[in-house]
């Protein structure tokens, strides 16, 4: 009989510490799912750069982290005695109350990124590079030379994109210009945006566009041939350890452009 109270005794508390482990592991469960969210969000909101579909993405994840755990308690209190629940529903009331602080959280988070991201974009001159750069009075450096390394690629284009001086050898403070040569190889008209990088990365901030195809989108006809220019100086005050700058465009093609493009086409045909 002694062994047989003993064992109600510890029947109990042993339901009573399962149900603790549960629900500690599904506060680690979901807060763990909510980091992965949470960047994930992040990702796809950055790289779309539109808040309207990032609060429906912010939206759909929040719901599926409170309705998850909501789904998970309620399973969990089918199962459990009547005696755990005490506990467990304390445990429950806690996981609740910080998925419920996580989702605020996400809210704040999709509102605040985009902002966040064009601020970070303006102060690194991100956004700037669509507009010619602006230059003071600068003298030319003669007794300098920096090797400028010219590269072009096209980004699932049917194009054919060179430069026409894949080297050259310039002086800081000198105004350059320079030539590519862009073909639409294509029996359709495109649009394309290039996208300008450099080596070393440092060099963005001394490389001064005065003019450039960089800075709007090019529309081509089809097998169409242009010859575009770059105008450019290089910063005197470029570091004395940089002695070679590569200058690297890559075309992407505007999808929306070139549709809008081809409709245009169509209904000018249409109309004659």
């Amino acid at each position: 009989m002694q062994t047989d109270n003993r064992a109600s005794v510890i029947m109990p508390e042993a339901g009573a510490a399962s149900g603790t482990r549960r629900s500690a592991a599904n506060v680690r469960t979901a807060l763990a799912l909510t980091v992965v969210a949470l960047v994930c969000f992040g990702s796809i909101i950055v790289a779309q750069r539109s808040e309207a579909s990032g609060m429906i993405w912010l939206v759909a994840i929040a719901f599926a982290f409170i309705a998850f755990p909501l789904a998970m308690i309620a399973r969990e209190r089918r199962t459990t005695r009547v005696s755990d629940r005490r506990e467990s529903d304390r445990a429950n009331q806690a996981l609740l109350l910080k998925l419920a602080l996580i989702a605020a959280s996400m809210f704040a988070f999709g509102y605040l990124l985009v902002p966040f991201y064009e601020a970070i974009c303006k102060a690194t001159g991100l956004r700037d590079i669509d507009a010619p750069d602006k230059i003071g009075n600068m003298r030319i450096d003669t007794n300098r030379t920096v090797r400028i390394e010219l590269d072009a690629n096209v980004n699932k284009l049917p194009w054919h994109f060179r430069a026409d001086t894949p080297i050259v050898n310039v002086h800081p403070g000198a105004l350059m210009t320079l030539f590519y040569e862009v073909e639409n190889t294509a029996d359709r008209p495109m649009t394309g945006q290039a996208v300008p990088s450099y080596g070393p990365p440092l060099a963005a901030a001394y490389f001064k566009k005065l003019e450039c195809f960089c800075f709007t989108k090019q529309s081509f006809a089809p097998h169409e041939k242009r010859q575009m220019p770059v105008v450019f100086v290089v910063d005197p005050k470029l570091p004395q350890d940089v002695t070679t700058i590569t200058l690297s465009y890559t075309f992407f093609e505007i999808e929306a452009s070139a549709s809008g493009t081809a409709s245009g086409a169509q209904a000018r045909n249409a109309k004659q």
